[in-house]
């Protein structure tokens, strides 16, 4: 489920993903959607089987599929070869 608000240049979403097992993972997904031009910042609203992230970014540089691979593409912490990590839709 997406839920956006827009304020002047930045848009907050708020992503659900599953596959997030520890803190390591929490920083991992953080790390890899903040590095993205025009996202300002991803922060983990709650923990669980399915974790919440609210991403801000501004929407002419950066787009919710760029936000979303960003996700799926970070390696997962117990075996960097693995992609554990899904947006729920």
């Amino acid at each position: 489920m997406l839920q956006a608000q827009a304020v002047a240049d930045v848009t907050t979403i708020t992503v659900k993903v599953t596959g997030v097992g520890c803190s390591s993972d929490v920083r991992s997904i953080g790390d890899m959607v903040e590095k993205l031009e025009g996202v300002t910042a991803c922060e983990v609203e709650k923990r669980g089987a399915t974790t919440r992230f609210s991403v801000s970014y501004n929407p002419d540089i950066a787009c919710t599929d760029d936000i979303y691979s960003a996700i799926e593409d970070t390696p997962g912490c117990k075996n960097p070869n693995d992609r554990p990590y899904r947006v729920k839709m």
